[in-house]
């Protein structure tokens, strides 16, 4: 018997959980995806504030993290080693989304058979970083953009599994997964300023 969460519950986990950066109709959203399995296997492409919250979510399935900025994954598995998170590396810029598009196969990386040797439950795409001003002032480069991830969680969600794919109101991530996701498998999307999608595998 699976437990359906309601929104007070996400807003008490927010609250608990300090810098947790998706609202809580987002994260309802991917919640009731998860909990709608009695063991789920749940792949988070990102390391962030809102990490212990997927796990105590998910509690009792498996819970996986892709990041793939050093600082930041030295700082979250350093809080909470609990974690099962993988440091990955995308050799994209952002600036070449236009010209990937169509190119599968230069979208393809290598990643831990820990990820690779299973088809996901529920697939949440919230990195690399896409936010070209702001990565640009911090690390003087461009981002590697969501290209890649978006592909690879279009081979790793299991048929009929769920993709969440957030800040879809930019281009490239609105673009990318449309195309390798399919429009025809899009479900909804909440927010205005910033919005998530969710498609079906």
């Amino acid at each position: 018997m699976t437990y359906e969460m309601n929104i007070r519950d996400i807003r008490y986990l927010k609250n608990k959980y300090e810098g947790v950066q998706l609202k809580s109709e987002e994260l309802l959203l991917i919640a009731k995806a998860i909990l709608k399995y009695p063991v789920c296997n749940f792949l988070v492409f990102g390391l962030g504030y809102d990490s212990p919250l997927w796990l105590e979510i998910n509690k009792g399935g498996r819970t996986v993290f892709l990041e793939d900025n050093r600082e930041w994954f030295d700082r979250i598995t350093g809080s909470y080693p609990d974690l099962e998170a993988y440091f990955v590396t995308f050799p994209t810029k952002i600036t070449q989304w236009q010209d990937l598009l169509d190119k599968p196969n230069e979208l393809e990386i290598p990643l831990p058979v820990q990820v690779t040797n299973i088809h996901w439950d529920v697939i949440l795409v919230d990195a690399p970083s896409g936010a070209y001003c702001d990565y640009y002032l911090k690390y003087g480069t461009e981002p590697p953009g969501r290209m890649i991830s978006i592909y690879m969680a279009s081979k790793l969600i299991k048929s009929d599994g769920d993709v969440f794919v957030h800040d879809c109101h930019r281009i490239v991530e609105k673009v990318y997964a449309d195309h390798y996701l399919f429009d025809k498998n899009f479900v909804k999307q909440i927010g205005k300023k910033t919005i998530l999608r969710h498609y079906k595998g």
